[in-house]
């Protein structure tokens, strides 16, 4: 009967024991998926910074009459806008996507259920491989492209072949495509050579029209006040576009990139601890990562758009 006792308690501690290591695949899932869901809020509110004032400058121009095609200006804007990063904003989106995938992929492993990855992860390898600038040239080459390619590649093939910790061994072997997915996101909010951004770019054009539209508000203002102040009220206040603008001092792009650098910094502490019973220092470094995920993403919330 002793003998009974020990044996099953044995068996309990190693069944916790799973259960504790799963639960730390879990939390790692979870807070990458915090992590891409406040990148993938930016992006969101990015778009619409550099489109909105082109948008506005069509209604500005059919309330003024100025134009002897009512609009021309607003679409000069809005393709001059377009040029300077609406491919390369569709990029980061289907960067966001794939790492949001490997989240998705780690969780179905670790909650032992069949995940319908596949289809998602060759959809979003279709639309990188469609995607291509205004010239129709590939937008990035394969060489630029490759981690993120095979990182989808990869998910998918390990979600379809392997179960739970298996699967999961599998998956914390992708860290360094991981690490290159994520850095090449990071580069795109702020480059470590000290070079203008695609996204310093995008919100400097968005920036711009902006101070375009304030001047042509002045002359509108003389024919019709009304409707003037009517579209003024339309148009965003400064810290929209300052709190993105390292030159006016803003901190949004520049808190991005340290959570994604963040993010990858726990990349080896993950693959070293994941299936490790009661991973504390783990824990404890996802639990700081996520509070300052959260500040960011309460950042952009009060930049607002």
């Amino acid at each position: 009967m002793q003998t009974v006792v020990k044996w099953l308690t044995v068996a309990l501690v190693f069944a916790l024991a799973g259960c504790a290591n799963f639960g730390a695949v879990r939390r790692f899932a979870a807070e990458t998926t915090t992590m891409t869901g406040t990148v993938r809020t930016e992006l969101e509110q990015m778009a619409k910074l550099c489109e909105f004032p082109a948008d506005m400058q069509l209604l500005l121009d059919e309330a003024s009459g100025r134009q002897d095609q009512p609009g021309a200006t607003g679409k000069r804007l809005k393709a001059a806008c377009a040029s300077v990063g609406a491919e390369s904003v569709e990029l980061q989106r289907l960067t966001v996507d794939t790492l949001d995938g490997y989240a998705a992929a780690l969780r179905a492993m670790a909650e032992g259920s069949n995940f319908e990855v596949h289809s998602a992860i060759d959809a979003t390898g279709a639309k990188i491989a469609a995607l291509q600038t205004r010239d129709g040239a590939a937008l990035v080459n394969p060489e630029k492209a490759g981690a993120l390619t095979r990182l989808i590649g990869l998910v998918g093939d390990i979600v379809l072949r392997y179960k739970r910790e298996e699967g999961v061994r599998k998956l914390l072997e992708v860290e360094g495509d991981l690490a290159g997915v994520a850095g090449s996101l990071r580069e795109f909010f702020v480059r470590r050579d000290g070079r203008q951004s695609p996204y310093e770019n995008v919100v400097s054009t968005g920036a711009g029209l902006r101070r375009d539209l304030q001047v042509d508000l002045g002359q509108v203002a003389k024919l019709e006040p009304v409707r003037a102040a009517e579209l003024r009220r339309m148009i965003p206040p400064d810290a929209t576009f300052t709190d993105r603008q390292a030159a006016t001092g803003g901190k949004i792009p520049a808190q991005i990139a340290a959570r994604v650098d963040e993010w990858v910094g726990l990349l080896p502490a993950f693959r070293k601890d994941a299936l490790t019973p009661d991973p504390k220092a783990l824990f404890d470094e996802l639990d700081t990562f996520r509070t300052r995920a959260l500040e960011t993403r309460r950042a952009i919330a009060q930049a607002g758009f």
